[in-house]
């Protein structure tokens, strides 16, 4: 929880997406809903980063928006193919 603190005062000084994605990945660590924001804002950024897909998708599917999951799911799909995640992610899906 402090480090969200501290991360989210570096927000005001410089809204940057490194710094978006680590309070959305704390925030993926800890099942928190508000993920989606912090993930929404970073994903540009790591639009070539596997593991921002996988994790994304996954905050989609767990936040009830499975059409968003799919998009991206679609997305880890092209970019890295042989993901662990991809069957995980599809069969969730179904």
């Amino acid at each position: 929880d402090s480090s969200l603190h501290y991360l989210e005062l570096c927000l005001e000084v410089n809204d940057c997406p490194l710094v978006n994605w680590q309070i959305g990945n704390s925030l993926y660590q800890k099942q928190d809903k508000r993920v989606i924001f912090y993930y929404n804002k970073a994903y540009k950024a790591f639009s070539k980063d596997p593991v921002c897909f996988a994790n994304f998708s996954v905050a989609n599917l767990v936040n009830g928006d499975k059409g968003r999951a799919r998009a991206i799911m679609q997305e880890l799909m092209v970019l890295d193919p042989s993901n662990s995640h991809i069957p995980r992610l599809e069969a969730a899906l179904e």
